[in-house]
């Protein structure tokens, strides 16, 4: 990227022309080459759909051989899950990896993990993935068996642990931890479908994506706070 330091003005000078040398062949990082494949498959995945996308193509966009897409990524949907272990995954993993260091409320970790999903996933370009294994899950089963085993079901584990950790502290009452943590998911799920599907299409004003996120979070709140000890009269 040039930005105004990286620019240097030359000023005019008077000094011989220098002998024409041919250019120099564009050296690629070979530690460089999984990332631009990833960033070209994630952009031709959202784009074009699963079935769509060529690995040609993504080898292509990445600037390399077919035969050096295959050296790192055996087939299509081996691209296709390490796209997502890459982008989506690994929010997932860090999330996971910080809740042990945090001392908040319940509530706000519940209120950060999934405002920090939405925007890291679903207000990026990483975010029409969900869309894409809704689309084409029916001609592509091993996608979404993948997805529920990778993404969805290690969301509801962090959401879990959340619960879990709210539960102990007397934050929240006992619950049914595997149909809450559905249940908050649902807010995003509905948000993710509403952006990428019915948005571009609707007359009505966009949704506040946040907004909505910490309005569902705190209604759901005020049914899972532990009622105050009032003591007897």
């Amino acid at each position: 990227m040039i930005t105004d330091q990286s620019v240097i003005n030359i000023r005019t000078m008077s000094l011989p022309e220098p002998a024409a040398t041919p250019a120099a062949p564009r050296v690629r990082r070979k530690d460089a080459r999984p990332g631009e494949l990833l960033e070209a498959a994630l952009h031709l995945f959202v784009s074009k759909g699963y079935a769509a996308t060529r690995v040609q193509e993504v080898a292509a966009m990445a600037g390399v051989s077919k035969g050096t897409l295959f050296r790192y990524f055996p087939s299509k949907q081996a691209l296709f899950e390490a796209v997502v272990r890459q982008y989506m995954v690994s929010v997932i993993q860090l999330g996971d990896a910080e809740l042990d260091t945090r001392t908040e409320p319940a509530s706000q970790l519940l209120q950060e993990a999934l405002l920090r999903w939405w925007d890291l996933i679903h207000s990026q370009q990483v975010g029409g993935l969900p869309k894409l294994v809704v689309s084409e899950s029916e001609n592509f089963p091993s996608i979404a068996q993948f997805y529920i085993r990778e993404v969805i079901q290690p969301g509801f584990g962090l959401i879990g642990k959340i619960l879990s950790r709210g539960m102990r502290s007397g934050e929240f009452r006992n619950l049914d931890i595997p149909m809450t943590a559905q249940s908050l998911w649902s807010g995003m799920s509905y948000m993710m479908l509403w952006e990428r599907v019915f948005a571009p299409h609707a007359s009505e004003p966009r949704v506040d994506a946040h907004a909505f996120i910490k309005h569902h979070i705190q209604t759901l709140c005020h049914g899972l706070m532990a009622a105050p000890n009032r003591g007897s009269n």
